[in-house]
């Protein structure tokens, strides 16, 4: 998908080939934002959260599994929500306009913006690179790029690969080890 506005809740997407049998790997990025997730080690943002969503169909296709995900430790939408409530984040979720930790969610949103951190540290802000490579570069979206920051709008890119896993196994002895 390249340069719709934005897309939504990325595990709808995987949800609905779930529901149709497919198993499905959805990787996005965002531009035309300023950025908010720092890269490991990094003082200031450089990404957006650059959603993951993997999706598999269930035991019971009423139970599909599905994994989705941002890259940072939480979402913007929970730093907003803390920020309206007036409420600390965790610590080691933020960082200030400094580069410092901060539990102040307040910080995502002056004048010298913070910044989220990476889960899980080398592996999150790995995991936001591919994302950025996959849904901004090899879509032909675009990547966070400083002349495509601070629009004030937001433009996605997704790359889906969608697998039919008929094709790799047999569905029942699927669900059979799965239920399992």
């Amino acid at each position: 998908m390249r340069n719709p506005h934005h897309i939504g809740r990325v595990g709808k997407y995987g949800e609905m080939c779930a529901e149709a049998g497919l198993v499905s790997f959805h990787f996005v990025n965002v531009t035309d934002v300023r950025p908010a997730v720092a890269p490991w080690r990094g003082s200031d943002a450089r990404f957006s959260t650059n959603p993951v969503c993997i999706a598999i169909p269930g035991p019971e296709p009423e139970r599909p599994i599905i994994l989705d995900m941002a890259t940072s430790v939480v979402a913007m939408g929970k730093v907003r929500v803390a920020r309206n409530k007036g409420e600390p984040m965790k610590p080691g979720i933020l960082l200030d306009g400094d580069g410092k930790p901060t539990t102040d969610p307040g910080a995502m949103y002056g004048a010298r913006r913070g910044a989220l951190v990476t889960f899980g540290e080398h592996n999150g802000y790995g995991l936001a690179f591919v994302c950025e490579m996959l849904a901004g570069a090899l879509c032909g979206s675009g990547t966070l790029r400083p002349e495509r920051q601070g629009r004030d709008t937001a433009t996605n890119g997704m790359l889906t690969i969608v697998i039919d896993p008929s094709r790799l196994v047999d569905r029942e002895w699927l669900r059979e080890e799965m239920r399992r």
